[in-house]
């Protein structure tokens, strides 16, 4: 990665969780719902990349995942 830059659209990485509190919305629902889905630890999100994207994902959105952290080394605990 030396002497690459790196750049993001944050919202491009949050996209689908506002897309489905828009869904649930739109359905009537809550749109805290969403959380049953994207804050589950049980859950699994299984992205498929194009080879160009890897970087971008891999880097990019795990970096905001940790970022956003009070202690970036932990990793999700079970409810």
């Amino acid at each position: 990665m030396k002497g690459k830059t790196l750049y993001v659209w944050p919202d491009s990485l949050i996209a689908p969780i506002v897309f489905t509190k828009v869904a649930l919305e739109k359905a009537g629902r809550d749109k805290e719902l969403y959380k049953e889905f994207w804050c589950d630890p049980e859950a699994t999100v299984v992205q498929f990349l194009g080879q160009d994207n890897v970087f971008f994902y891999v880097i990019m959105q795990g970096s905001m995942w940790l970022g956003h952290k009070d202690q970036p080394q932990e990793l999700p605990k079970k409810r």
